[in-house]
């Protein structure tokens, strides 16, 4: 259902020049990218507000007579607080949602000390900016402010390094959550583990750079840089290990 509401956005584009979804979860974004990588007829755009964004839109363009104007799809507002005041992402989303609103039309929220950004549809940025007074007992005033103005992000994860017998995905996930290897099968094939955010069942598919491995439970890496060999024939690895 999700691919044929995916099929049917990209036909509208090609009508009318630009058509766009509400925000997609990482495993989305995944599966439509894959399936529109090739095509030519038409430009796949994603857009969360801010590089490394986890929830972004997507839109279908016809590159013959059609624009993407992302200040009218999405809008960044920001919050601020007092910084005794301590607020979780979970604290924010909830305050959000209990205004009524579906969490497709909400993207990530970026919470620090006394502040957060909320990235949201452009046409319920106003109702979130009316209504949205309080998380929980704690005031907020809020504001919008440029998507150009949003921090670039890096990614925060732990960078670990080591060495490998093989490239295989149980060997990588083995090593990733200190797993024996035949555990690491076995969360393979009982539909646990993520490649690049699709299931992946295969323990002998073979892990590339830049690759994201999620172990449901455990938390995610990244492939960050596959090296040389060692003397005993091992590959040297280096991942992220997301915090």
């Amino acid at each position: 259902m999700f691919l044929n509401f995916i099929d049917e956005l990209a036909q509208k584009g090609q009508k009318t020049g630009m058509a766009h979804s509400k925000f997609l979860t990482a495993t989305e974004l995944e599966q439509v990218r894959q399936r529109y990588s090739n095509r030519r007829d038409i430009e796949l755009i994603s857009d969360g507000g801010f590089e490394n964004a986890e929830r972004c839109i997507i839109a279908f363009v016809n590159p013959e007579y059609g624009t993407f104007s992302r200040e009218k799809v999405i809008s960044a507002l920001r919050l601020t607080y007092r910084t005794q005041d301590k607020l979780s992402h979970r604290d924010i989303l909830g305050a959000v949602l209990a205004l009524g609103l579906e969490r497709e039309v909400i993207g990530d929220i970026l919470v620090e000390p006394g502040r957060a950004i909320i990235i949201c549809m452009y046409q319920i940025s106003d109702f979130i900016s009316d209504n949205l007074l309080k998380a929980g007992r704690v005031g907020l005033t809020i504001s919008k402010i440029p998507l150009e103005s949003l921090p670039t992000l890096p990614e925060n994860y732990e960078r670990v390094s080591g060495t490998v017998a093989s490239l295989r995905l149980d060997t990588v996930l083995a090593f990733a959550f200190r797993l024996s290897r035949g555990q690491a099968q076995e969360k393979i094939t009982a539909g646990l583990v993520q490649l690049s955010h699709q299931m992946c069942l295969q323990p002998s598919k073979m892990v590339t750079k830049d690759n994201i491995i999620s172990l449901r439970g455990d938390g995610r890496i990244r492939v960050i840089e596959i090296g040389g060999m060692t003397r005993k024939n091992r590959y040297r690895i280096i991942i992220g290990r997301y915090v």
